[in-house]
């Protein structure tokens, strides 16, 4: 709740003290900075009760950073796929450049705010969902059944969320897998905040709302839903589409293959028990 409410009252003061557009955009990124540093204080503290700390989450300062990129350009791609079938099958439309697009350095300083707002935002929740509540439960009672109980726990977490319908949350939930996956798979939070970032951020780019949340200040060009809520998912975006879960259970296998490739080339390379 107090996360929420800073969420709320942080772009509101922005707005007072510097007025105009600009404040929009700077205020949702000091919200998204300032829920992030909340929430990871919040979960700092229930992990200290465990004698844990939020490297043992998989957050670490000193990892290599390598995950968060290739998560940003695999969770954009995946959300461009959705874009191009929902496009394909007549549920988009192509509504002009967003205004104020022909001004470089707007767009330049718009981006750089919504680059930390995305990724703050990205970060705080996979914090929660799949640090804390993921890790936690798979303590109890292991990966397997841990990874769709913390997948239904992201869905139930947006229910609420504007335009929200059942095609909504089954994206959710397949999306919450995949970024279960990413960090069961790899051992880093970094994987999954940047599948959730790249994801999020190439709805923005189009103009187009993300779980029902609009960000018109991130878009550079303007798309908008037409046709059958099933193909275009109406207010609630794309993940509102009927192409978003196999788009994200393809990203799901096409992880579980490419870390299951990656162990095994590990093992080869360490040779037998004994070798060394």
């Amino acid at each position: 709740m107090l996360a929420a409410a800073t969420a709320q009252v942080l772009p509101v003061a922005a707005a007072r003290l510097l007025g105009g557009d600009a404040p929009t955009r700077a205020g949702r990124a000091l919200a998204a900075l300032a829920q992030a540093t909340l929430i990871l204080a919040l979960t700092q503290a229930f992990c200290a009760t465990q004698g844990r700390g939020l490297g043992d989450l998989g957050l670490r300062a000193d990892a290599d950073w390598r995950p968060l990129a290739v998560g940003v350009v695999a969770g954009a791609t995946l959300a461009a796929a959705v874009l191009a079938a929902m496009w394909a099958a007549g549920g988009l439309a192509y509504d002009g450049l967003a205004p104020g697009s022909a001004f470089l350095s707007r767009r330049v300083a718009a981006w750089t705010l919504a680059a930390i707002f995305f990724l703050a935002g990205a970060a705080a929740e996979e914090v929660v969902a799949r640090g804390y509540v993921l890790q936690t439960l798979a303590r109890e009672w292991g990966a397997v059944r841990a990874a769709p109980a913390s997948a239904a726990f992201f869905a139930v977490t947006h229910a609420f969320n504007p335009g929200v319908s059942p095609a909504g949350l089954v994206s959710l939930a397949a999306g919450g897998l995949l970024l279960a996956a990413g960090v069961l798979r790899t051992g880093t939070l970094w994987l999954p905040i940047g599948l959730h970032a790249g994801w999020n951020a190439a709805q923005a780019l189009v103009g187009l709302p993300i779980s029902g949340v609009p960000v018109p200040e991130a878009a550079l060009v303007l798309m908008a839903g037409r046709g059958s809520l099933v193909v275009s998912g109406g207010a609630f975006g794309p993940e509102g589409s009927v192409f978003a879960p196999p788009v994200l259970l393809g990203g799901l296998a096409a992880l579980l293959l490419a870390t299951r490739r990656a162990s095994g080339r590990a093992a080869a390379e360490a040779g037998p028990p004994g070798a060394r």
